[in-house]
């Protein structure tokens, strides 16, 4: 009996044991798993936040659109002064003002019946948008002493010109101006756009009686707060390169690349070949030439001008690059009476294409042609 008895524990026993295993394999099956069992299981989705939890994005502030300047200058673009009245006129230079421009001037009739809008210009603009403009007028009044009063721009848009005895806007040049009168600078003043054409109207005007004075406008710098204004093309004028051989050559009125204030006139210079010399030195204007040099070496410039003060100077430029400057002190009497100067100009030129450019710095001369020869 007692042997029947410890049998049946030892079985019970096991059989505890056995059902022991099977529930923590199960238990561990159901729970836990493998490291990369883990890994597959998916996350919980993140909650949806509520209306109230919803962040409303930021907006950056928008820029102002960069402002579009347009060049327009009397120079480049003169089919967009148009010109009215008999006092005012389109001229290749003026008195200190080397470039072509637009003579702003009152007539006796424009003084006596206070009708300043009788002469004047106006400048046709076609803007893509509606808009506003700074306007920066480069313009200098050659009558004019440093602190003359009575210098008044004026100016007005589209159909305020229709009544002539509108007061229109102006610039007060006297209390404006920076330097001399006499010297071109810029002065600024703002106008509003309508899409399409437009036309600016500009008038001189003085205080009182005084007349005869006038007002040398070279261009207009348009700085615009949208939109575009349309510009005719303008050909460009192809470069004038002559060769330039070993042994030098003769620069003159034939020859020469761009001139800027500078003209072509008759002479009486029987050395010249061209017929012509060069009038018109004012402070400011320019000849070029553009030389394709054969030979590198040193050359050196001489000059055949007339100066009836003996005053001048010319300076000299290779590829924007100072090279020397031609300073006269021979008085000819006339400037039609031709002498050779004594003094040159030492100049380095490479092999290849160059631009010899002159600049006046102090008028009183015209010069007949330029010689530039070899160094001995």
């Amino acid at each position: 009996m007692n042997k029947k008895r410890k049998k049946y524990s030892v079985l019970t026993r096991a059989f505890l044991l056995f059902s022991a295993v099977i529930l923590a394999l199960s238990f561990s099956a159901c729970s836990g798993g493998t490291d990369e069992d883990a890994e597959k299981t998916p996350t919980a989705a993140a909650a949806t936040p509520t209306p109230q939890e919803t962040a409303k994005p930021t907006e950056a502030p928008t820029a102002p659109p960069p402002e579009n300047t347009v060049e327009i200058t009397v120079e480049k673009y003169p089919s967009l002064f148009t010109i009215f009245g008999e006092a005012t006129t389109l001229a290749e230079n003026d008195a200190g003002v080397p470039y072509p421009c637009i003579k702003l001037e009152q007539s006796d009739e424009d003084l006596f019946n206070e009708e300043y809008y009788n002469s004047g210009v106006y400048v046709t603009l076609n803007a893509s948008e509606e808009c506003s403009a700074a306007v920066y007028v480069t313009l200098a009044a050659p009558d004019a002493v440093n602190g003359a009063s009575g210098y008044m721009l004026k100016y007005c848009m589209n159909e305020e010109f229709e009544d002539p005895d509108l007061d229109a806007d102006y610039v007060d040049l006297d209390m404006e101006c920076l330097e001399p009168l006499q010297t071109v600078q810029e002065f600024v003043f703002d106008i509003d756009l309508k899409q399409g054409e437009n036309k600016l109207y500009l008038f001189q005007s003085t205080v009182g009686e005084h007349g005869g004075w006038r007002i040398s406008v070279t261009g207009l710098r348009l700085e615009l707060s949208a939109g575009d204004i349309a510009l005719p093309e303008v050909e460009e004028k192809p470069k004038n390169v002559i060769d330039f051989p070993a042994e030098g050559l003769v620069l003159d009125t034939t020859n020469y690349n761009t001139a800027r204030g500078i003209r072509p006139e008759d002479t009486t210079d029987e050395k010249t070949q061209s017929g012509q010399n060069f009038g018109y030195f004012d402070v400011g204007a320019e000849l070029t030439y553009v030389l394709n040099v054969q030979k590198a070496g040193t050359y050196e410039i001489s000059y055949r001008l007339s100066s009836p003060d003996g005053t001048g100077v010319l300076e000299v430029y290779v590829d924007d690059e100072e090279a020397g400057a031609m300073e006269n002190s021979e008085n000819t009497g006339d400037y039609q009476a031709w002498i050779d100067l004594e003094d040159k100009t030492e100049i380095e030129l490479s092999e290849g294409e160059h631009t010899l450019r002159f600049t006046v710095t102090e008028s009183g001369f015209n010069i007949s042609y330029f010689t530039v020869l070899p160094k001995a």
